[in-house]
């Protein structure tokens, strides 16, 4: 009858491809912060802008110009 668990040698190969994995989808994560990061400061910028236009002299907020 043949072994349900796969052999010793398959084992150790799935626990390093998670270690050989991990510094890939850290550059994955980093590339991906670098590439967005600056589009989504620009709109969260512009959005903050809209908000302290609508929010001139006289409003009940002025902390926020």
């Amino acid at each position: 009858m043949p072994s349900r668990h796969p052999p010793a040698s398959l084992d150790g190969l799935r626990s390093k491809g998670w270690l050989l994995g991990l510094p890939v989808l850290g550059l994955i994560w980093v590339g991906t912060t670098l590439y967005a990061g600056p589009g989504i400061g620009a709109r969260i910028a512009e959005a903050g802008e809209a908000v302290a236009q609508a929010t001139e002299a006289g409003s009940p907020e002025p902390w926020l110009r």
